[in-house]
């Protein structure tokens, strides 16, 4: 007996109830509605950028892994470009409309990681990341301290920035890159390298703190 498949914006999703959070009881169509309802609010962050993805074929924290190559299937909304990488041709899927995004639900993607370049001008990033991710001792009030002092450094340099914040105890400062930045010199020892930016990590040790500086992926 064959069962309609639920859709969101003509994506068909299998299994649609899988419960992808358990602790909240989120399923897949969850997911999906999520990503329908916010989709004008984060296109403008996707569009045009190579992404490293997430998925968990089951549930959260269950055999979930990175998918960074896209040699797999993929919903037909999903653009696939190839870059030219150091020995091969890297192959990367890309959502640049709200049906792409349903897509990577259907794929059981969870978490959506984007390059800070866009597909037709890999070489030149167009922002950077600084991200201030502290270790279990550091007070939530001085991860906001270190922010603001973040955000009063970039304005003395005249770069407008903000804020994002993650599920966990880490926030991000984000900046669009000066227009003449390549990603020789947003980032030297990592110019050639395509792999999103886990960047540069230094942790300091005493403080369980780590600083990520601007790598041109992310």
């Amino acid at each position: 007996m064959n069962r309609e498949r639920t859709q969101v914006r003509g994506i068909a999703l299998s299994h649609a109830e899988r419960v992808f959070f358990p602790a909240q009881g989120y399923t897949k169509l969850d997911l999906a509605r999520y990503h329908d309802a916010v989709a004008q609010r984060e296109l403008p962050h996707l569009r045009g950028r190579p992404l490293t993805l997430v998925r968990c074929p089951k549930a959260i924290g269950e055999e979930c892994y990175f998918m960074r190559h896209s040699k797999v299937w993929a919903p037909t909304a999903l653009r696939r470009v190839r870059i030219r990488e150091k020995t091969k041709l890297g192959e990367y899927l890309i959502a640049d409309t709200p049906e792409a995004v349903i897509a990577l639900v259907q794929m059981d993607v969870i978490e959506i990681h984007t390059w800070n370049t866009r597909d037709d001008d890999v070489e030149r990033p167009d922002r950077i990341v600084f991200d201030l991710d502290p270790g279990p001792e550091v007070a939530r009030k001085e991860v906001i301290a270190g922010a603001r002092l973040m955000r009063e450094a970039l304005l003395a340099l005249r770069l407008r920035s903000f804020v994002k914040t993650t599920a966990g105890a880490a926030c991000t400062w984000w900046f669009r890159s000066p227009a003449s930045a390549t990603g020789a010199n947003v980032s030297p020892s990592r110019a050639r390298s395509r792999r999103p930016s886990s960047g540069s990590i230094a942790r300091d040790s005493r403080r369980g703190t780590r600083k990520r500086g601007g790598s041109g992926r992310s």
